[in-house]
């Protein structure tokens, strides 16, 4: 999606945001098809596309909050594909950052368990890593 494509679709959403409910649907079918033909790149454009509005319609956040949940969720469990955790993490973050502070600690509690499972999938990595560096351990792991 060029930039006035995505333009075009965030006047769309802020102008009839009864839609993002459809448009969030849309996307989360969007992202399972890419995901099961592993077409990552158009996942994550998808996603992109996700963050995007969400950052665009925060206002309206609620219509589609629980796609975003529901997406961010799955890409949290990805333990095979870091670069999809990774992305997950990114749009947890642009879902925060729209969130004031009396609804951030309720709308991230959800989150807490897959936040807890990709930072032991990520200590793990670390530790394969350094451990396959011999030498490098001490590098690796600081105390």
């Amino acid at each position: 999606m060029n930039e006035s494509e995505m333009e075009r679709l965030t006047v769309y959403a802020l102008t009839t945001p009864k839609k993002l409910p459809e448009i969030g649907l849309y996307l989360e079918r969007r992202v399972g098809k890419k995901f099961a033909r592993k077409e990552y790149g158009h996942l994550q454009v998808a996603i992109r596309i996700m963050n995007q509005l969400i950052i665009a319609c925060h206002a309206d956040l609620r219509l589609f909050a629980s796609v975003v949940e529901r997406l961010t969720k799955f890409l949290l469990r990805q333990v095979d594909a870091p670069d999809l955790q990774v992305l997950g993490c990114e749009t947890l973050t642009v879902f925060a950052n729209t969130q004031d502070e009396s609804q951030q600690a309720h709308s991230l509690l959800p989150f807490i368990d897959d936040l807890s499972g990709f930072a032991l999938t990520l200590t793990l990595a670390l530790i394969y890593v350094c451990a396959s560096e011999k030498p490098g351990l001490g590098r690796c792991l600081p105390l």
